[in-house]
C-alpha cells in the first residue's frame, strides 16, 4: 500500500463501511462504543483516523476520509482484531502506507512520532481521566495537546 494513507482496521468489512452500515457496538472498539453511545467512533472527530489527521497524516476511515472506494484494497483488521482483541479488550489494526515504512530518511521518524502521539492521544481521550478536554457545554473533546508521554527508561541489566 502505498497511496499515502493509514488505514484503520475496526473488524468492519469494506462494503459495511462503503455502505455505512456498520455497528459500532460489534466492532473492534466495542467496549469503548458501550461506554460512549451515541458518538461517531469510526469516522467522526473522536474516531482514531480524526487523532492522526490531527497530526497531519491521512487515514482511512476518518472524517476526512470516511469510506474506502469500492476498487481500492481496505484492510479491515479482521485477523488481528479478532485475534488479539475480546469482547473486553478493543483492538483496532493500523496498515501503514510502505512509502513510510521503508523510508530512511527523516520522514520515517517523523511519521512515528506523529502515530505515536496520535495513538496516545486517542487513548487518554477514550481510555483514562489524565488527559480530559471539556467544552463550555460540559461535553468532551479531542485534546489538541495531550500532555507529553514519557516512556520510562528501561535497565538493561539486573542490578545486584
Amino acid at each position: 500500500m502505498d497511496d499515502g494513507v493509514t488505514q484503520i482496521g475496526y473488524g468492519i468489512n469494506k462494503m459495511d463501511l462503503i455502505n455505512n452500515n456498520y455497528n459500532v457496538n460489534q466492532s473492534s472498539i466495542q467496549t469503548l462504543a458501550k461506554g460512549s453511545p451515541g458518538e461517531d467512533l469510526i469516522t467522526g472527530e473522536k474516531s482514531f483516523g480524526a487523532f492522526m489527521e490531527r497530526e497531519g497524516y491521512c487515514a482511512l476511515p476518518s472524517p476526512i476520509n470516511p469510506k474506502p472506494d469500492r476498487k481500492e484494497v481496505y484492510f479491515s483488521g479482521g485477523y488481528i482484531t479478532r485475534h488479539h482483541g475480546s469482547s473486553h479488550v478493543d483492538a483496532i489494526q493500523l496498515e501503514t502506507p510502505s512509502d513510510l515504512r521503508i523510508n530512511n530518511s527523516g520522514e520515517r521518524h517523523q511519521f512515528a512520532q506523529a502515530m505515536g502521539k496520535a495513538i496516545v492521544d486517542f487513548y487518554s481521550f477514550h481510555y483514562s481521566s489524565s488527559c480530559s478536554a471539556v467544552d463550555s457545554g460540559g461535553a468532551r473533546v479531542p485534546p489538541k495537546l495531550c500532555p507529553k508521554f514519557e516512556v520510562p527508561k528501561r535497565k538493561w541489566k539486573m542490578e545486584k
